[in-house]
């Protein structure tokens, strides 16, 4: 049976050239009930395409008013795309999609800014469920700019098994002891905010719920005074690591998937979540970032399927999540480059970074 979805709002996102034009162009031509405006590239030179009509109309142009970098776009055609929109928003159509948003709209206010407004104004009453297609590096200042209501990001692997696709739960992992950086990290602020926040925040669009992982010591004292979902360290996993938190929250959420996320990666962006929840399939038990051989399953998905593998694992007396992770059917995204896995540890680091 097809789940309904509650949100009206979501966004589809991933690294330029990845092919999300031609998924996107394959799932709406499987059901009537879903229509839009795609912008797919026909020998170089990127179109707007009228999905209802079919109908294609350059969107470059030598030089306008409409201009990011060396591209500039023909403002007529941006107007003739956002009237279709608003006709579409108002049919009786289950899905529409709005590809894409990028700098004009997010940085610069032009393009469909004021389409998005219109949008934002009236989205409590909105017929069809909107896509929002954004790119990876920009997701979260296209939220930040525009404030939608309870805002969802889809996995890749939605448009291929859309009925069947299951929800995550959101971790946040905040039980560590801190014993190098002699004070708690989940409470470090990097960005204004405690991290344990941050994360939480982060985790938050790809997720049906968020709870925050803690242990006895953190309940006592702050977490009582917080306004969150906080799971604290069942007795029985106590003292084994991050595996304590996810069992606790397991025993309380026997049978969700999870995104789990550590509060000690302080340059961890929305970016790679995308690419971390793009990678889900059923042909995968977990999916989990690789550097230098190593994986990490502190920024990592269990699906559904993995939780009982995991209950069983620990019952054998195994604690460590990285040997889990390569027992079981996980998809591993090696990482070449970039340092949002690298941890801050020690108090002089600390420091460092933000007085960088």
């Amino acid at each position: 049976m097809k789940k309904e979805l509650k949100t009206k709002i979501f966004i589809f996102s991933g690294k330029i050239g990845a092919g999300k034009t031609t998924l996107l162009k394959n799932w709406m031509a499987e059901n009537e009930n879903r229509t839009g405006f795609l912008s797919p590239k026909i020998e170089g030179k990127r179109y707007f395409e009228n999905i209802e009509i079919g109908e294609q109309q350059l969107l470059e142009v030598k030089n306008s008013s409409l201009k990011i970098g060396k591209y500039s776009f023909d403002p007529i055609v941006f107007t003739w795309a956002e009237s279709e929109l608003l006709n579409q928003i108002n049919a009786q159509k289950e899905w529409l999609i709005i590809d894409e948003i990028g700098p004009l709209e997010i940085r610069k206010k032009q393009g469909f800014y004021k389409l998005i407004l219109k949008i934002i104004a009236n989205q409590t009453s909105l017929k069809p469920k909107i896509i929002f297609v954004v790119r990876d590096f920009m997701v979260a200042e296209f939220m930040e700019q525009y404030h939608f209501q309870n805002m969802k990001i889809l996995a890749k692997e939605f448009f291929t098994t859309e009925s069947k696709f299951p929800d995550l739960l959101g971790i946040t992992l905040c039980g560590g002891e801190s014993k190098r950086m002699k004070t708690d990290k989940a409470l470090l602020k990097y960005t204004g905010k405690p991290q344990w926040k941050v994360v939480a925040e982060l985790l938050k669009p790809f997720c049906e719920e968020v709870v925050i992982s803690i242990n006895e010591k953190q309940e006592e004292l702050w977490a009582k005074k917080k306004r969150a979902q906080f799971i604290v360290d069942d007795k029985k996993f106590q003292n084994h690591g991050p595996i304590s938190g996810i069992l606790s929250v397991i025993e309380k959420y026997p049978n969700q998937g999870l995104m789990i996320a550590g509060t000690d990666f302080p340059f961890l962006k929305m970016e790679q979540l995308i690419q971390l929840n793009n990678e889900r399939s059923p042909n995968y038990e977990a999916v989990c970032f690789e550097k230098d051989g190593f994986l990490q399953p502190l920024v990592s998905i269990l699906e559904k399927e993995a939780i009982e593998k995991l209950k069983q694992f620990f019952e054998e007396r195994n604690d460590s999540l990285r040997k889990f992770l390569g027992e079981i059917k996980t998809k591993k995204i090696v990482v070449d480059g970039g340092n949002f896995l690298d941890n801050i540890n020690t108090e002089e680091d600390y420091l460092k970074l933000r007085h960088d």
